[in-house]
C-alpha cells in the first residue's frame, strides 16, 4: 500500500526534523520550514499539472485495459479533479481556467459509468469519457512539447518571493564546514529540456555571487542516483590512495544529487557533456528514419509493443531485431571522430 509506505517513510524523516528545530532553536525552526517551502514549490515547478495529467491518464488508461475497473479509474483521478479547487500560481489558475470544465465533464460521465448497472449504458458512458481524456491527453501532451521556457513567477511565485536570503545551503554546496554558500535567490527563468520527461535547468544565486545550475528532474526518483554517486565517491577515494591510477586521472567526475522526494530532484549541471541519444542523432546525420531504425523494427514486428504486454523472451528477440540494420558502432565511432588525434582518442579510451 501506497499509502502506508508513505506513512512509514514520514516518521523518520519528521522525527529528524524536530531533532533539529530542538538543537537549534529558532534557526534550525526557520532551517526547516524554509526547507519544506524550497522542496514543495521545486516539486511544483518539476512536474506542471499538464504533466501531471499526462502521467496518470497514462496509468489510469493501462489499469483499465488490464482488468477493466473503471472503479479504480475513478479512484486514481479523485485527488487530480480535487487538486483544481485550489490553485495556488498563475499556471494552475490558467491550468483550471482552460480545462476543468471538460475534465469534470469526463469525470462526471466515469462516475455515471461506473454508477450504472446496466452493462451497455455503463459502456456508452465510459466510452464517452474516454472520448473526452482522450482529447485532453492529445492537448497536454502538445502543450509540454511546446514548452521551451518557463518563467518563474508564473509557475512559483513563491519561490521569487520568499526563496531570498535562505538560510539553506545551494544544494550539493554543504561538506560540513560554515563557510558554506547559502541560497541568495532562484533565477526567474527556467530552460525545459527536449527530451522524454522535460527535465528544467535551473540557476540558484549563492550569497557567494556565484550562480549553480542544476537540472530539476520530475517523474523519478533519484534517491538511488544519489547513493550511485556516494559508491562512487568511495571508489575514487581509493582510486587516489595508488599512484598509478591517480596517475592516469581514473577518478570519476561526480555531480551532485539532491532527492526532493521520490518523483523529483536536483541533480548538478555538468558542462560540456551530451546525451548518448544526442550522439547517434548527430552522427547518423539528423536523418529521422536513420535515427529511429531501431524503433521502426520493433514497431513492424508488432504495432503497439505495450498494449500486447509481450513475455520477457518476446521482448529479448524484439531487441535481438532491432540492432539488424545497424552495426552498433555508432558511439564508437562518433568519439573517434570528435577526437582531434589518434593519441588524444588512445588516452580518452584508455
Amino acid at each position: 500500500n501506497d499509502d502506508s509506505e508513505e506513512v512509514r517513510r514520514r516518521k523518520p524523516r519528521e522525527k529528524i526534523l524536530g531533532k533539529v528545530e530542538e538543537i537549534h532553536g529558532q534557526d534550525g525552526t526557520r532551517m526547516v520550514s524554509e526547507a519544506r517551502m524550497v522542496t514543495q514549490e521545486l516539486i511544483r515547478c518539476a512536474v506542471l499539472w499538464p504533466e501531471r495529467w499526462l502521467d496518470e491518464l497514462q496509468v489510469m488508461h493501462r489499469q483499465w485495459m488490464d482488468d477493466g475497473d473503471l472503479g479504480k479509474v475513478v479512484e486514481g483521478l479523485t485527488p487530480l479533479v480535487k487538486l483544481m479547487d485550489d490553485p495556488r500560481t498563475a499556471s494552475e489558475e490558467n491550468f483550471v481556467q482552460e480545462n476543468a470544465l471538460h475534465i469534470r465533464e469526463a469525470f462526471r460521465l466515469m462516475q455515471e459509468a461506473v454508477a450504472h448497472k446496466t452493462p451497455s449504458a455503463a459502456a456508452s458512458k465510459a466510452k464517452e469519457g474516454w472520448a473526452l481524456f482522450d482529447d485532453l491527453y492529445n492537448k497536454f501532451e502538445t502543450q509540454v512539447k511546446n514548452v521551451a521556457t518557463l518563467v518563474m513567477e508564473f509557475v512559483s511565485p513563491r519561490l521569487v518571493s520568499n526563496g531570498r536570503n535562505q538560510s539553506l545551503a545551494v544544494p550539493g554546496t554543504y561538506v560540513g564546514r560554515p563557510d558554506f554558500p547559502r541560497i541568495a535567490s532562484f533565477v526567474h527563468e527556467m530552460r525545459v529540456i527536449n527530451s522524454k520527461q522535460h527535465p528544467r535547468r535551473i540557476g540558484i544565486i549563492g550569497n557567494d555571487g556565484v550562480r549553480y545550475i542544476f537540472l530539476l528532474k520530475g517523474h523519478e526518483d533519484l534517491r538511488q542516483d544519489e547513493r550511485v554517486m556516494q559508491l562512487l565517491g568511495l571508489v575514487n577515494t581509493v582510486l587516489e590512495t595508488h599512484n598509478s591510477t591517480k596517475r592516469r586521472d581514473c577518478t570519476a567526475q561526480l555531480y551532485s544529487v539532491t532527492p526532493l522526494g521520490d518523483r523529483a530532484g536536483l541533480v548538478g549541471w555538468v558542462d560540456a557533456c551530451d546525451t548518448l541519444h544526442a550522439m547517434i542523432k548527430e552522427y547518423r546525420g539528423g536523418n529521422i528514419r536513420a535515427i529511429c531504425a531501431e524503433q521502426a523494427v520493433i514497431k513492424g514486428m508488432i504495432s503497439d509493443v505495450e498494449e500486447q504486454k509481450p513475455m520477457v523472451i518476446q521482448k529479448q528477440e524484439f531487441h535481438e531485431r532491432a540492432h539488424e540494420p545497424t552495426e552498433g558502432m555508432d558511439i564508437a565511432r562518433s568519439l573517434w571522430s570528435h577526437a582531434p588525434s589518434a593519441e588524444v582518442w588512445l588516452d580518452r579510451r584508455t
